[in-house]
């Protein structure tokens, strides 16, 4: 199932990633809405010990941060989408740098 998923993934996410999600236990429920909301990952990094929280910025924008991991204090972007998303890519390079 999952290399049929993958196709439909966003094409930004990198493809050691994909390899490593392979590898980890994940859930159909994470799947089925993974290539639509970057959010539906945040269950799957909390579960590796990585948690993600989108802020707002004083100028009403979004930026996140991964806990005692990571501060994107000096990116913002327009929407929570734009700013999950970006969250998530980065904590796949971590989780990469990790394995």
């Amino acid at each position: 199932m999952f290399s049929k998923f993958k196709k439909t993934l966003n094409k930004n996410l990198p493809s050691e990633y994909l390899e490593h999600l392979e590898n980890f236990k994940l859930t159909n429920e994470h799947l089925v809405t993974l290539g639509k909301h970057p959010r539906s990952l945040f269950s799957f990094f909390d579960e590796q010990g990585y948690y993600i929280s989108t802020v707002v910025t004083k100028d009403v924008k979004f930026s996140y941060n991964i806990h005692n991991l990571y501060d994107a204090d000096d990116d913002a972007w327009d929407t929570r989408d734009e700013a999950d998303e970006q969250a998530v890519l980065k904590c796949a390079s971590i989780l990469e740098e990790k394995l």
